[in-house]
């Protein structure tokens, strides 16, 4: 019974991931997500742990920088030549 309420209260999270890849793959959204497993505790409170995690995002923000503009930009363009194509 216990597992079975873990698992029910898990499947939001395993939709939203699904969702998450559904749209990225799609193209219509741009996902920065860690490049390794994030081994932390929920409620992590070792404050050299935490800043590693933070510096690790910094780190993989920065890396997908260029992609992201590219990204944003090919979506703005494609956005503003449905609108033209519809005017």
């Amino acid at each position: 019974e216990i597992y079975t309420l873990s698992l029910h209260d898990a499947l939001p999270i395993y939709r939203t991931l699904e969702f998450i890849e559904k749209h990225e793959q799609a193209g219509h959204i741009f996902v920065i997500r860690p490049q390794e497993k994030v081994k932390i505790k929920r409620l992590e409170k070792d404050e050299k742990k935490l800043e590693a995690l933070y510096e690790s995002g910094y780190e993989t923000a920065r890396e997908c920088y260029d992609d992201m503009l590219t990204y944003l930009t090919t979506s703005f363009k494609r956005k503003v030549q449905e609108e033209e194509s519809l005017s």
